[in-house]
């Protein structure tokens, strides 16, 4: 019985009947003790061999899902801002007051764009996870209204 890696996804597997792994796909037995302490997501496979990826390496895939995750979240942020939008829309057209709409609907939707800009500006600045992490969309995308739905 053996422990073996597999060498493109780095899945592990214990204490494994061996012939049924091929060593085109598996390492048999690595020696993973230099990767003590060292994040999955920052091992390689290099021949036979599993070995921590260098500090250039590093800091493009961590870049990559730094790119990624901003994405996500600007994706949420759009959504908000263009929901916000189409509630005002959507109560100037159910025939809501035109003096009640400039200074309630209109307000509130461009109040919506700024913080969506503001937001949008704070995603493009955070420097890693943690910081992209902290930056919360707290916008009402409730009813016409404005109490929710």
């Amino acid at each position: 019985m053996a422990d073996v890696i597999h060498r493109t996804t780095l899945q592990q597997r214990f204490s494994v009947n061996t012939p049924s792994f091929p060593t085109v796909d598996w390492i048999i037995n690595p020696d993973l003790d230099a990767l003590s302490g060292v994040e999955k997501k920052y091992w390689k496979v290099v021949g036979d061999t599993v070995v921590e990826m260098t500090q250039g390496e590093k800091d493009a895939l961590d870049a990559a899902a730094l790119a990624a995750a901003k994405t996500v979240k600007i994706d949420a942020i759009n959504k908000t801002t263009a929901f916000s939008a189409l509630n005002s829309m959507v109560g100037f057209e159910a025939g809501v007051d035109e003096n009640e709409f400039s200074s309630t609907y209109m307000i509130s939707f461009r109040d919506g764009v700024i913080a969506g800009k503001t937001l949008l500006s704070q995603i493009a600045a955070a420097k890693d996870q943690a910081e992209l992490d902290a930056i919360v969309d707290n916008r009402d995308t409730g009813s016409i209204e404005g109490k929710g739905n």
